[in-house]
């Protein structure tokens, strides 16, 4: 307790009710938080120890039916990150818009707030076109703009955990910073291409004004204006300048290895390897009510990936694949649970072989001869693990001792970790 106490002096005061200020300038969602005065009162329980009397920040925790309100696009069906989990993988027609996911966590990285897992969401739904669209409900803004001093944290955030690294200006280091969002950044947003990337980030910084930021001070008790403009409006602005360089390192990161998934009913895979090497998916949900119903479409380019693997998950899904020339991208066909099939068509005869991941019955295969066949019965064969990605580490140590002999004895060296797939434990 006396170090997480330690850690809550990084926070800025008030700061949570700063980002909720310039939110809807950047067009995300916030949950509206509210300074309150809490008396010391009895009606806590045994709870009334842990809440002296003193001010408090209240945030709402919004779920189901907010359409009466002017929050989080009048929203009539607000969930948990479980629930939408679940909901894609059952129903033909729920999607997340990537877009605006997006641009929720390119405000996430300006502000410098690094704790985004996925319990730090709720997800306002919305009929559109047929389809049920979630947008994500940022809350829990209690590490934006964290700042540590000294020199023991500075070797903590530099060194050691990098994602604990100070707000500051003229600098982002986005993939450190993305620590805790990794996995939701490579599934929320694995539709999207570079183009798509720039548009959000675009829009965002021509919303970020200098005088947004200005006028985002007019939420904070009078008493905290001068700090938080010294500690975060400049730093802000150098930010935003900055911003498209240092995400592109991010999106090139996290565009090296590329996972798609389907649905646990029955799903069509679109594989098509083009002449120059880039390689389309587009991935539709087979629904005997809703039809052949497109649920992602995205076009690697082998300068950017480098491996893309497809889940079936479940249900009697059809992977179709059309080589029409040579790609250097490793693409990887697990099928799940359920009887699955591969068809190839318009084979090149030195095309790179497809690995295949599946029951030895699980997956009929039309050409072997283009297939790198890895079917067994081990049971996790068909695994899919959403938060299976880690990140390399290395860590650098020094070794002082005494020996009788020889006397002083100093020593350096640098212990690396490097993950692969399903390499466990690495």
């Amino acid at each position: 307790l006396k170090l997480y106490a330690d850690q809550n002096t990084a926070s800025i005061p008030f700061g949570a009710l700063y980002v909720a200020a310039i939110s809807p300038a950047a067009m995300v969602y916030q949950a509206q938080p509210q300074m309150v005065y809490l008396k010391d009162t009895k009606e806590l329980g045994p709870f009334q120890s842990f809440y002296p009397e003193g001010y408090y920040l209240l945030e709402s925790r919004p779920n189901g039916d907010w359409s009466e309100t002017d929050l989080f696009g009048s929203s009539s069906d607000i969930i948990g990150y479980n629930d939408l989990l679940y909901d894609l993988r059952t129903k033909a027609t729920v999607i997340v818009d990537q877009e605006w996911t997006l641009r929720s966590r390119l405000f996430d990285i300006l502000i410098h707030d690094r704790d985004r897992h996925d319990d730090q969401w709720r997800w306002a739904g919305f009929e559109e076109d047929g389809m049920k669209v979630y947008r994500p409900v940022p809350r829990d803004r209690d590490w934006a703009f964290f700042k540590y001093g000294g020199a023991i944290p500075w070797v903590l955030g530099n060194v050691v955990d990098k994602k604990m690294k100070s707000f500051s200006a003229n600098k982002i280091d986005v993939k450190s910073l993305a620590t805790n969002a990794n996995n939701f950044d490579r599934y929320f947003l694995n539709e999207l291409s570079w183009p798509e990337w720039q548009k959000q980030i675009d829009i965002l910084t021509s919303a970020m004004t200098d005088q947004v930021l200005i006028d985002g001070l007019n939420s904070l008790p009078p008493e905290s204006v001068d700090y938080v403009e010294s500690e975060i409006v400049e730093k802000l602005s150098s930010r935003r300048d900055i911003l498209e360089r240092e995400v592109k390192k991010y999106y090139d990161f996290i565009t090296e290895q590329v996972e798609v998934t389907g649905t646990d009913e029955e799903d069509i895979f679109d594989i098509t390897i083009h002449e120059n090497g880039n390689t389309e998916i587009k991935v539709y949900r087979d629904s005997k009510k809703n039809g052949k119903v497109l649920r992602y479409h995205r076009i690697l380019l082998p300068d950017e990936t480098k491996e893309v693997r497809i889940y079936g998950l479940a249900g009697k899904d059809e992977f179709a694949v059309d080589v029409q020339g040579e790609t250097d991208i490793q693409i990887r066909i697990i099928g799940g649970i359920g009887r699955d099939s591969i068809v190839f068509d318009n084979v090149q005869k030195d095309a790179k072989k497809i690995a295949v991941y599946d029951s030895p019955s699980g997956m009929d295969i039309s050409d072997m001869d283009h297939i790198d066949d890895n079917r067994n019965t081990d049971l996790v064969t068909n695994e899919y693990d959403r938060l299976g990605f880690l990140y390399d580490t290395g860590l650098p140590w020094l070794n002082l001792g005494y020996v009788p002999d020889d006397g002083l004895v100093f020593g350096a060296g640098y212990r690396a970790i490097k993950h692969g797939w399903r390499k466990d434990p690495y």
